[in-house]
C-alpha cells in the first residue's frame, strides 16, 4: 500500500501527478504495470491499495544475489516491454529506474512509481520545464530543461539501467583483477 501525505501533495503542486499515478495502475491490463485495486483517503492521507509484488525491486535482487549476465540481458528485455507498455497507455514515465522495477512471484518485472508520468500529446512528446526524475537516470534532455521529451527519454534511461546490471554482473570480476 502506497500512502501519501495530502498536505504533502498539495505542496508540491502535484496533485495532477497522483492522479495520472492513479489512473494508470488502475485502468491497466498490461502485464508490465503494478495494478492498483483500490485507492481511498482519510482527512490526512491518500492510501492506494496495489499488487503485492514479493520478489521487492530490481536493486534489492541485484544487491543481495549472484546476478549473472542472463539475468541482466532477461530483466533489461523485460524492462523494454514494460517502458513499451507505458509508452502504449500513452504516458511517457521520467523515472525509470532499478528502485521502480518490481519483481512478482514468478520473478517477472513490473514497473511501479508512476507520480511522474505525463500524458503525450499527439506527437507522441511531453512539455516540462521542470527536470523530473532521479539524478543518475536522467537524460540530457531532461536537464537541460529544453521543453519537449520525446519517447528517448525511456530509451536513455533503460541504457542507463543496462549499464548499472552489467556493472553488477562485471562487479566481482573486477574486484579479483584489482587485488
Amino acid at each position: 500500500m502506497k500512502i501519501l501525505s495530502k498536505t504533502e501533495v498539495t505542496k508540491r503542486s502535484d496533485t495532477a501527478f497522483f492522479w495520472e499515478e492513479r489512473d494508470i495502475m488502475a485502468t491497466t491490463n498490461s502485464p508490465w504495470v503494478v495494478k492498483m485495486y483500490e485507492a481511498f483517503q482519510d482527512k490526512k492521507h491518500l492510501y492506494l491499495v496495489m499488487e503485492f509484488m514479493p520478489g521487492g525491486d530490481l536493486v534489492n535482487v541485484m544487491e543481495n544475489y549472484e546476478f549473472p549476465e542472463k539475468w541482466a540481458i532477461f530483466y533489461t528485455a523485460e524492462a523494454v516491454l514494460a517502458i513499451n507498455a507505458i509508452h502504449e497507455m500513452g504516458y511517457i514515465h521520467r523515472d525509470i529506474k532499478p528502485e521502480n522495477m518490481l519483481l512478482d512471484a514468478g520473478g517477472h518485472l513490473k514497473i511501479a512509481d508512476f507520480g511522474t508520468c505525463m500524458k503525450m500529446d499527439a506527437k507522441k512528446k511531453v512539455r516540462s520545464d521542470n527536470a523530473v526524475g532521479t539524478p543518475d537516470y536522467i537524460s540530457p534532455e531532461v536537464l537541460q530543461s529544453q521543453g519537449k521529451i520525446a519517447l528517448t527519454l525511456g530509451i536513455y534511461q533503460l541504457l542507463c539501467i543496462r549499464v548499472s546490471t552489467y556493472e553488477l554482473y562485471l562487479l566481482p570480476w573486477h574486484i579479483e583483477r584489482c587485488i
